[in-house]
């Protein structure tokens, strides 16, 4: 879910423009990895853990605060723990010193 992969991209703003139950909210951006979240856990003994990104570079992405909600989401949804993630080459991750999760 980290690192701009597919679903990443359905939880972040900027790129998920969808009018559905898939789009808009944070509770529906993350719907999808929520639904799969759910299918692991129902089907399987595993731990499940999901990689996000903490913020986004981009005007419209994902914001800190905006994490804290997805990685809420992702909890009530099943998942056993959260890894964060994030582009070190990025300006915003040397310039961002202080975010507290």
């Amino acid at each position: 879910m980290g690192n701009n992969f597919y679903l990443s991209r359905f939880m972040n703003p900027y790129f998920n423009q969808r009018n559905d139950k898939y789009g808009g909210s944070t509770e529906n951006r993350v719907r999808i990895s929520s639904e799969i979240i759910k299918v692991i856990k129902k089907t399987m003994d595993m731990h499940v853990n999901c990689r996000i990104n903490p913020w986004d570079v981009r005007k419209g992405g994902v914001t800190a605060d905006e994490s804290i909600a997805i990685a809420c989401e992702l909890e009530k949804a099943g998942a056993d723990s959260l890894q964060l993630t994030a582009r070190t080459i990025s300006q915003v991750y040397d310039k961002v010193k202080n975010i507290h999760f």
